[in-house]
Order: C-alpha cells, then structure tokens, then sequence
C-alpha cells in the first residue's frame, strides 16, 4: 500500500520454487514438488498477504492449479487470480480450470491485448467481461517485448488491485524481468539439481551480458525445512 503511496503503481512479487541450478522444472515438465512441504505452506502464507495472484497461460493449461490460499491461519481468504494471455485463447476453456471453479468469476481477470478485448462487454473505464464465462478481461498495449507490464502496473489499482504475486512460469518471469516491472522476488531454493539442457529454467527466456545484467539485492534469507528462501529487491 505504501508502495502505491508513493509510485501510484501496483507492487510485482516474482514468487519463484527452483533447484539450486535454477530448474522450475524437470526434462518432463514435472514440477511437483521441488521444494519442501514448509516451502508450499509459507507459499500459502504469502498467497494470503497478496490482492491477486497472477500466471501466464501456460502454467493454467500445463498444470491446471486452483491458486487458492490452504493456511490455516487464513481459511476464509479468497484471492484474484490474473492470467496473462494476449489473444484470449485459453477463455473459452477457462470453465473447465480449477481456478473458476474455486472462485467467482468477477474474481477472474485475463490480461490481453487491446484488440483481442474489442469484441467483449465493456464494464468500466478499463475492464471487460467476458458474457459467456463472466470474467473480467484488462486490456494493455503491446510492446515488442509483449504485453506492456508497465501499463499494468499502473491500471492495477485502478481496479482496486494493489499487489500481485506472480507464479509462472518461465516465459512470465522473464516477461516482468525484461520490462523491468517487477520489486520483490521469493526465491525458494531447495538443495537438489536437475541439470540437463531441457530442463526448465525459471531465467530461460531471456538473456544478459555482464553489462546489462540485472542487478538485485539481498534483502533475507530464511531457512524453510530443507530449503532456503532468498527474498530479493531490484538494486
């Protein structure tokens, strides 16, 4: 909230689970589980203190997750969840996701372009909807890098939405890093290696030089079961 104070911009979390090599997923794009159970609990800790959760569509047909909040701390919590996918193509089948299943469907909002939202109901000065599923749809302007992110960042709380944690996969990571509109990272580390060249990298989808690297500050570190958690800030 302080954040938005201050920026008049939404804040971006990267919340990332990877092995010491960087993997988010194995040659099988199997993922589950490279971190530990108290890793996944205190993911559930930090769904609950976020607005809105947010994955690119692949993480929603890959793995099909609900996105909730499973703490006990916090039973009742009921979170957005924000699913970027420029040309709408994973709506029609949103029905059949855990994720609308588990939660209203005002409480849905895809992230699109411009023109993949023309042909919808508009319900506002920025948002969509979608007549046949009922969730919501925010359009943004395309980059050559994608979806403008940093338009995103300033349309969220417009819509009341002050703070996002995103969840994957590797090609939204990257996405956010690139665009450079993101402030936080959750780094759950866990102390194996997959190694391999198919293996999936959390970083795989972009690439730096020594010059242009991205910079980042340690702001903890915590131990979680058997894993490490690295929480990081932009430089």
């Amino acid at each position: 909230f302080s954040h938005h104070l201050q920026k008049k911009e939404a804040f971006i979390a990267l919340k990332v689970a990877a092995s010491m090599d960087g993997a988010i997923a194995d040659h099988n794009k199997k993922s589950q589980w490279i971190t530990s159970e108290e890793s996944r609990s205190h993911t559930h800790f930090l769904r609950s203190r976020y607005h809105a959760i947010l994955v690119g569509k692949n993480t929603i047909i890959e793995d099909n997750p609900s996105l909730n909040v499973r703490h006990a701390m916090f039973p009742e919590h009921r979170n957005k969840v924000l699913i970027l996918n420029t040309d709408l193509d994973v709506l029609p089948s949103i029905v059949e996701r855990k994720v609308y299943k588990l939660r209203k469907p005002e409480d849905i909002i895809f992230i699109s372009s411009l023109s993949s939202a023309k042909s919808l109901e508009p319900v506002g000065e920025h948002l969509f909807r979608d007549t046949k599923t009922g969730v919501l749809v925010l359009p943004l302007e395309e980059t050559k890098l994608g979806l403008n992110l940093q338009q995103l960042k300033s349309l969220l709380p417009k819509i009341g939405i002050y703070d996002v944690m995103v969840e994957g996969g590797a090609v939204t990571y990257s996405s956010f890093i690139e665009q450079n509109a993101f402030d936080h990272i959750y780094l759950f580390q866990a102390p194996i290696l997959l190694g391999g060249e198919e293996s999936m990298l959390w970083t795989s989808n972009f690439s730096k030089t020594i010059d242009d690297k991205v910079d980042l500050k340690i702001m903890s570190t915590k131990r979680l079961g058997v894993d490490i958690l690295v929480q990081l800030s932009k430089k």
